[in-house]
């Protein structure tokens, strides 16, 4: 869907950012999801934890920091995904079950 893609959000006037979970938008299908969230990748992924156990989507992650690769390698592989492939900051997960 076109309209949930490429959103920017801005600080409001106190500097927040108002987002929202992948879950709430109860999507009818999802074979693909691409993270770029400089380092809330665990939270972002526990935010789409029905969609992604509902599809398995294939899973693009960036991830700049060790800690964070490692929390998100573990998370996804409690949920049986398996990473199949690494080009410099992004990673591959495919849902091997």
């Amino acid at each position: 869907n076109r309209a949930l893609t490429g959103r920017r959000f801005k600080p409001d006037r106190n500097g927040e950012i108002s987002a929202t979970t992948i879950d709430s938008f109860y999507v009818n299908t999802c074979g693909l999801i691409k993270l770029d969230v400089e380092g809330g990748e665990f939270g972002a992924l526990k935010g789409a934890a029905l969609t992604i156990e509902r599809f398995h989507p294939f899973l693009l992650i960036e991830m700049l920091g060790e800690a964070s690769d490692w929390a998100v390698a573990e998370l996804l592989k409690a949920w049986g995904y398996r990473r199949c492939f690494e080009r410099g900051v992004d990673k591959g997960f495919r849902y091997e079950g």
